[in-house]
């Protein structure tokens, strides 16, 4: 005979600092769990991830996107989202990945966002980077094959 699984009935005492939030996620000191969304442009968050930001608001997060500002800020807030403004130099100039760096420690420190869902190259190492430095999780986001698959090389053929 197989043992039913039992339902979880763990409740929450009020006074507690840590709250269950939507899709199960444990956060300190977040009554509503303050949810970050970077990329390198938010024309790609709007065109990419719209659907993604209305779901988890739904779900009762704050969502924020941090990537730098162009014409699509206004956009993204129309669904319900902050935005804050975080310049991303294309290339690979040291000097303002540094500052990128940077950026990033000093803003999630300041806001201390329970998750950050990143989507793009430097995002996906400088903001987990920092991210993970500073105790916060991070899902760092692949899309597609890219560059290294898309000419036919030794890469495509692993």
């Amino acid at each position: 005979m197989v043992d039913e699984p039992q339902p979880n009935t763990h409740t929450w005492p009020a006074t507690s600092h840590i709250s269950p939030t939507p899709l199960g996620i444990v956060c300190m000191g977040h009554s509503t769990p303050a949810l970050w969304i970077s990329a390198n442009t938010t024309w790609y968050v709007f065109n990419f991830r719209a659907r993604l930001i209305r779901t988890l608001l739904e779900q009762g997060f704050a969502v924020t996107v941090v990537a730098p500002a162009d014409n699509y800020v206004q956009r993204v807030e129309a669904l319900g989202a902050k935005h804050i403004d975080l310049p991303m130099a294309g290339g690979a100039n040291p000097i303002r990945d540094a500052w990128l760096i940077v950026r990033f420690w000093q803003l999630l420190g300041r806001h201390r966002p329970a998750i950050l869902l990143s989507f793009t190259p430097k995002p996906n190492i400088y903001g987990a980077l920092t991210a993970r430095l500073r105790g916060i999780p991070v899902v760092a986001n692949i899309a597609g094959l890219g560059q290294a698959f898309a000419h036919e090389n030794w890469l495509r053929h692993m």
